[in-house]
Formats: C-alpha cells, structure tokens, sequence
C-alpha cells in the first residue's frame, strides 16, 4: 500500500500515552519541517474533529493507548507479533481507520520505548538521518513523499539488552561543543544526546 506524506498530514496520539512518545513525536515534526518547510500539527485523538478528510500518521502504545486500542478492537490492527515483545515496533497503512482520517500509517509500540523507535524510523524512511542534529546533514527539501510498503513492517526484538555508548575524554571535544551550543553540559545538552541514543535504537548511556 502506498502512502503520500505532505506537508498537510498530522500526528496523533492519545493523551493516555506515554509522554516519551510525544517528546519523540515533536521530534519527528521537526524532522518534517526540515523537509517540507512547515511544522505539521500534533494532536490528540481523544479531542479530534472529524470535520473534513486529512491523512495522518497515527502511533501509540499498545495496550497504553486508547487510540491504538480503538483501532485493534476495530480490526484494523493485528498486533499478535508485537504484544509481549520488548522494543519492537510495527507500522502499517490502513485507509480511513476513524472519522476524517482518510488514510493513515499507524506506528505502535510493543512499549515505550518501542514506541519511540518506530517514531524515528518513520523519519529514517523520510530519509532523515539520526545525525542531523549532529552532523549538519539536513534531508533533501522535498514537496511530499511516497512510502510504499508491500508488507508491514515489524522489527526485531533487540539480540542485546543494553545498547548504548560512553562519553569517553569529556573535554575538550564535548566540553566544548556543550558550552558553545548550551552554555555548558546541562539538561538541553543531555536531552540531545539522549535523543540520538534513542533514534540509534539505543537504551543505555
């Protein structure tokens, strides 16, 4: 099935999920801004109108999300290869899943975590690389997308438990960079190198 990403699409969660997902969610329309010029909206499903018809990209938790448990007690979504996995994400595309949804990929989570790294995914299949904010490596600017996927795509459960890395001789090289972009090795910098562990499929620092 293919699905035509736009500057016009949205993301939507259900406000009985975790927070991580929406931090990763912010993240990922930043991601599509750098691509489509603008920041598409992130909403909650639970106060969605379904005036009009728009597509969207759909993610949650599964059994953590209303939303995503709307969607499977509706059919639309078979998570029997992700539910009690550790870490794994699914997406999918399913057309006009809810009221003014159009078409939808929906990205779940066999938990938070899961969750998160689905999210980023969706951004590696954009062509964005996990590096960007490190590396300067913006995506092409581009007026849409098309993914296709002949199949779902389900990941595999993490051969390793603990995946990370160890910020080796702090100074100068972090040090420096910490101070000239964050005033110094703070939380602002701390959330950035935790979100590239997390877009690197990682869990551990």
């Amino acid at each position: 099935m293919n699905f035509l990403l736009t500057n016009k699409v949205r993301l939507i969660g259900a406000d009985d999920d975790y927070k991580a997902a929406f931090h990763a969610a912010a993240a990922v329309a930043d991601d599509m801004r750098s691509i489509f010029g603008t920041f598409p909206e992130v909403s909650l499903w639970n106060h969605l109108d379904a005036n009009g018809s728009f597509d969207a990209i759909l993610f949650g938790t599964a059994d953590h999300s209303s939303l995503i448990s709307a969607l499977e007690e509706k059919q639309l979504l078979d998570l029997s290869s992700l539910r009690g996995k550790r870490e794994v994400y699914q997406i999918s595309i399913v057309k006009a899943p809810c009221p003014g949804i159009a078409n939808a990929l929906i990205i779940v989570g066999s938990d938070k975590r899961g969750t998160v790294y689905g999210l980023y995914h969706f951004s590696e299949l954009c062509e964005v690389s996990p590096l960007r904010k490190w590396s300067g490596c913006e995506p092409q600017k581009r007026d849409s997308i098309l993914l296709n996927f002949d199949t779902i795509i389900l990941s595999k459960e993490p051969s390793v438990k603990y995946r990370g890395f160890f910020i080796n001789d702090e100074w100068p090289a972090f040090g420096n960079w910490a101070t000239t972009h964050f005033g110094g090795i703070n939380a602002k910098c701390y959330e950035q190198v935790f979100e590239l562990i997390l877009r690197l499929k990682g869990n551990y620092l």
